[in-house]
C-alpha cells in the first residue's frame, strides 16, 4: 500500500508540476486580494483542520493548506505550529508533504512580525523538506514568487466543504454544518433530519421543499416512508412505500401492499427532468414503476377482475410550489398503463391512459407530507374480463390520498438554483 500511495503521489506531483507551467490553474494566483474568503472565521475552522489531520490519510492536511493565504492572528499561527509538528511526520505521501509546507510557507511569508514569529520554527523545518523533495514543491515552498488560490476546481470545491464563513453562501457557516456533513455532531438525529439552522440554503432564501408525490422529490440521501390509499384497483390497495434520494435529481423507492384479493409490489424510481432550471416554485419530473399485480375481486355482476400480471406505469408531474417557503404544492399528472398477462395462455395487454389528474400535497414542518390526487383514466382497449359492461373503453375514477415520514440524512443538502455549487460539477460557479 506504501508503494501505491508514493506512486500517486508521484503522479499527482508529475501531473501538477505540468499544469503549473502550462498556466491551467485558474484559481492560482499572486495576488492575495483574489484569495481571500470573505467573512473567514479562523477560530472555527481550525478545529476543523485538526479534526482532519487526525482523521489521516492522503489529503488530511489540505485545510491548512485552503486556509494558507487568509489573515491569521499569532495566537492562531501557534496553533497550526503546533498542529504542523504533531503531524508532518505523519503525512500520507508527497502529496501531503507538499502541500503541509506549502501551506506553513505561505502563512509565514504572508504574516507579520508575530505570526513569522510564532511560525520560525514550522517555516524552516518546511523549507528544508521541500529542498529535499525538490521540483513543484521546492518551487512552491521556496520560490521568489509566492502561489495563492485555490488553485484548480477541486481546491475551491474542498474549501468550500471546510472553511468556516458565516454569512457567507458559498462556505461553511459553522462548525456544526462540518459536523453536520461528516456525521460527527452528537447532537444530530440523523432520523429526524436537521435543524433548520443546519441547512444549507443561502441567507435571503426558502429551503427546498422535499415532496414524496407530485409535489417533487426527496433531497439526496433523504429517505421517506408512506402509506397510502390506491384507488387505482378495486377495491383500493393499502399501500405502504420507502423512498431514497439517491441524487439530487433521482430517487428510487419499493411499495408493497393490498386489499381483499389484491395484492401489488412496485419498484419505482422519479428523475427531475432538466435539473439546472430547478426553482423552487417549479417541477417537472417523470417517475417510473414496475412490478407484480395480483387481482381477483368479484364486487358485482357486470364487475369481476382475476388479474395475475406484469405492469408498467409510466407518471409525469408538473408542480406549482406556493407559499413563503414553498411547502404547498398544486400539480398535474399524466399517466400510462401497461397491463401485461402472466398466464398461460396469455390474454390480452390491458392499456390505460389517464391525461389528467389534478393533486395536491403539502410539506408539513420538517419531516412530513399530505398528498392528494384524482381524475379519471380512460380503458384504450378495454379489460378483458368481467367488465365488458361497466368498463370497456370507457372512462373510470382513479385516485391516491397519503401521508409520508421523511427522515433527513446526514449528507442531505436541499438543492435550490442558488445552492446549486454544492452538488459538485457546479462548484465554484456561484457564490464567487
Amino acid at each position: 500500500m506504501t508503494k501505491i500511495m508514493k506512486k500517486i503521489s508521484f503522479l499527482i506531483l508529475v501531473l501538477l508540476s505540468s499544469a503549473l507551467a502550462s498556466g491551467c490553474l485558474p484559481y492560482l494566483t499572486e495576488q492575495r486580494a483574489k484569495a481571500i474568503v470573505d467573512n473567514l472565521d479562523v477560530d472555527q475552522t481550525l478545529p476543523i483542520a485538526e479534526a482532519e489531520l487526525k482523521r489521516g490519510g492522503m489529503g488530511s492536511q489540505l485545510t491548512l493548506w485552503a486556509l494558507r493565504d487568509q489573515h491569521i492572528t499569532a495566537d492562531q499561527a501557534q496553533q497550526i505550529a503546533a498542529l504542523y509538528f504533531a503531524y508532518i511526520d505523519k503525512m500520507a505521501s508527497r502529496f501531503d508533504t507538499w502541500h503541509l509546507t506549502w501551506a506553513i510557507s505561505n502563512m509565514y511569508r504572508l504574516g507579520d512580525d508575530s505570526v513569522k514569529a510564532a511560525l520560525e520554527e514550522a517555516y524552516r523545518d518546511a523549507t528544508s523538506r521541500a529542498a529535499a523533495i525538490g521540483g513543484v514543491t521546492d518551487k512552491l515552498v521556496n520560490g521568489d514568487k509566492i502561489k495563492m488560490g485555490d488553485a484548480h476546481g477541486g481546491g475551491r470545491a474542498y474549501a468550500k466543504g471546510h472553511l468556516v464563513a458565516p454569512g457567507n453562501p458559498a462556505y461553511l457557516q459553522s462548525m456544526q454544518d462540518f459536523e453536520w456533513r461528516k456525521g460527527l455532531s452528537e447532537t444530530h438525529d440523523p432520523f429526524w433530519g436537521p435543524p433548520d439552522s443546519r441547512d444549507f440554503t443561502p441567507q435571503g432564501h426558502v429551503p427546498q421543499p422535499s415532496y414524496v408525490a407530485g409535489g417533487g422529490q426527496l433531497a439526496k440521501n433523504e429517505r421517506a416512508l408512506l402509506l397510502y390509499l390506491d384507488g387505482e384497483l378495486l377495491p383500493p390497495a393499502v399501500m405502504v412505500g420507502y423512498r431514497y434520494g439517491l441524487l439530487y435529481w433521482w430517487e428510487v423507492g419499493l411499495d408493497v401492499g393490498g386489499d381483499y384479493g389484491v395484492f401489488q409490489a412496485l419498484l419505482n424510481t422519479k428523475m427531475e427532468n432538466f435539473k439546472t432550471l430547478r426553482t423552487e416554485r417549479f417541477y417537472w419530473g417523470t417517475a417510473y414503476r414496475t412490478g407484480y399485480k395480483y387481482h381477483r375481486a368479484e364486487l358485482n355482476d357486470d364487475l369481476v377482475f382475476d388479474d395475475n400480471s406484469w405492469v408498467f406505469i409510466f407518471d409525469n408531474y408538473f408542480s406549482l410550489r406556493l407559499g413563503e417557503a414553498k411547502k404547498h404544492a398544486l400539480y398535474l399528472a399524466t399517466q400510462f398503463y401497461i397491463d401485461i398477462d402472466l398466464r398461460t395462455p396469455r390474454r390480452q395487454t390491458d392499456y390505460y391512459v389517464a391525461p389528467a389528474m389534478l393533486g395536491y400535497e403539502q410539506s408539513i414542518r420538517s419531516y412530513g407530507n399530505f398528498f392528494i390526487q384524482a381524475g379519471a383514466a380512460y380503458a384504450i382497449n378495454g379489460m378483458d374480463t368481467g367488465d365488458e359492461v361497466r368498463y370497456r373503453k370507457s372512462w373510470f375514477p382513479v385516485v391516491q390520498l397519503g401521508m409520508a415520514y421523511r427522515s433527513g440524512d446526514r449528507t442531505a443538502i436541499r438543492y435550490t438554483s442558488q445552492t446549486r455549487h454544492m452538488a459538485g460539477k457546479k462548484a465554484g460557479k456561484l457564490a464567487k
